[in-house]
């Protein structure tokens, strides 16, 4: 039975800091809140009850306040902390994506260069092969034409060796050839003309 103490005592408990220390301090305290609260005691009695209950009420909430402090903290700190990383994650693979697309930009522009190049050497190649064969045409033609100017000089000098020869065979048949030496002296003649002056002493 509930007597009139009980019930400020029960008013007061209700009336504490925190619900939490309401909950955990009775069951803290094990058989002695139940007695307290339950049982039936002498003014005296609940006084010295309440007082020593109030005593280590205050013992309770000074060491369990500080810790209800620091897990309110460390949910702040976590909830901080997972924003801070999900922003920094989030600001992490934007930057891969920024570099990413740079990079494609980079590779498409170098590839036009390289397409570029690759038809600029192709057609140099082209010019170079092409002025090659011209070269080559030029050292045939240059070639030909030394030829045919040295088969020139030598057609010319035969015609002038054969008109000489002409000429000589000419004067001497319109002078007298009645003489015994007339036909040698015609012979040698011809001969100097077609034979060169050391080949005459060899036949000396």
């Amino acid at each position: 039975m509930f007597t009139f103490s009980k019930v400020i005592t029960l008013g007061v408990l209700l009336a504490g800091t925190t619900g939490l220390s309401t909950y955990l301090i009775p069951y803290s305290l094990g058989e002695k809140a139940k007695d307290f609260l339950f049982s039936s005691q002498s003014d005296s009695n609940v006084s010295e009850n309440i007082k020593d209950f109030s005593e280590k009420e205050k013992k309770m909430l000074e060491t369990l306040n500080p810790l209800l402090e620091e897990l309110e903290k460390a949910v702040k700190n976590s909830i901080n902390l997972k924003d801070i990383k999900d922003g920094k994650m989030k600001e992490f693979f934007q930057k891969i994506l920024e570099t990413e697309n740079k990079l494609i930009d980079f590779h498409n522009k170098n590839l036009k260069i390289i397409q570029k190049l690759s038809s600029t050497l192709k057609e140099i190649s082209n010019q170079n092969e092409n002025k090659l064969k011209i070269q080559s045409n030029l050292k045939t033609i240059n070639y030909l034409k030394n030829l045919l100017n040295q088969l020139d000089k030598f057609i010319k000098a035969q015609e002038k060796l054969l008109s000489s020869v002409v000429k000589e065979i000419d004067r001497n048949n319109s002078e007298s050839s009645e003489s015994r030496g007339g036909h040698k002296i015609l012979r040698m003649n011809i001969i100097r003309k077609l034979v060169k002056p050391a080949e005459m002493q060899k036949m000396h």
